[in-house]
């Protein structure tokens, strides 16, 4: 049955690593769905999360060699967009603007920017950046995928060597996870507590908080369907995006050893969803 939609602008909160791009693709496969240039766009973090000030610096850096160099060179590259980016770093009504437009398009009825560390964003962001929408007659409906936060560590650091083209050795795998564990750069990205609060603070009733583990499922991406206020159309949801394979077994121990930096993590999840649930979809060291 086909339902009437609203303008929306999904704000994607993360956790990275937790299934935000396979979500990502599924979205923008569909005819009323426009997402812009990108699916993590690094402006709102950019400007409110001092821990991601290297963003804020690329954008810059971006946009004084399109004024040494020319739009010609710019405009090739991975940092094709940074100048755009900048530009709504300088003024984000700039960066409410572009989705409103997108949203002025023909059948275009939801928009959206998926960037993992915006579950890093204080509360009065959120609420600054919904009532900016508001005024735009858009609804922002904020999600927030989890993965257990061992798994999403390994994920991540896999993610790393592959994208340096390596295969590591296991004690590679293992000194990078221990290196990467509790450090800034993950904390920012895996605060599954802060998020939460804040998104019950901010959006109450009206946010998605759901877990990697249950993603691939159609269950739950009827409810996010649901949600989103859109119609559901099946998907292959044995297709993954983005996966770092590794033949490396890390022993039940070595993971163990891992597990005590998330203890805070783990407790809040275990708490508000119940222990019995997270042990059967995290495992009974959860």
């Amino acid at each position: 049955m086909h339902r009437p939609m609203e303008k929306t602008f999904l704000l994607g909160m993360g956790a990275q690593k937790s299934g935000t791009t396979w979500l990502h693709r599924i979205l923008t496969a569909r005819q009323y769905a426009n997402f812009g240039f990108t699916k993590e766009y690094h402006v709102l973090d950019a400007i409110y999360v001092p821990e991601c000030e290297m963003f804020r610096s690329r954008f810059e850096k971006a946009a004084r060699i399109a004024i040494r160099d020319g739009y010609d060179t710019y405009s090739t590259g991975s940092s094709k967009y940074d100048v755009t980016r900048m530009s709504f770093v300088t003024n984000d009504q700039a960066y409410f603007a572009y989705f409103a437009d997108i949203l002025t398009r023909r059948r275009v009825k939801l928009t959206g920017d998926i960037t993992p560390t915006y579950c890093s964003l204080p509360r009065d962001r959120l609420r600054y950046v919904e009532s900016e929408f508001a005024k735009r007659d858009i609804v922002t409906r904020p999600l927030f995928l989890m993965r257990e936060p061992v798994e999403r560590l390994r994920s991540l650091v896999k993610m790393k060597f592959r994208k340096k083209e390596i295969s590591p050795s296991k004690a590679e795998e293992l000194s990078a996870i221990r290196k990467m564990c509790g450090s800034e750069y993950d904390v920012v990205r895996a605060n599954y507590e802060q998020a939460i609060l804040n998104m019950d603070e901010i959006f109450g009733d009206n946010c998605y908080i759901g877990f990697y583990e249950t993603l691939f499922s159609e269950d739950t991406l009827r409810s996010i369907c649901d949600f989103l206020r859109i119609d559901y159309q099946p998907v292959d949801f044995d297709k993954r995006f983005n996966a770092s394979p590794s033949s490396n077994d890390l022993t039940e121990d070595e993971l163990a050893e891992i597990r005590p930096t998330y203890a805070r993590q783990y407790d809040f999840v275990r708490d508000r969803y119940g222990a019995d649930f997270i042990s059967k979809i995290w495992g009974p060291g959860a």
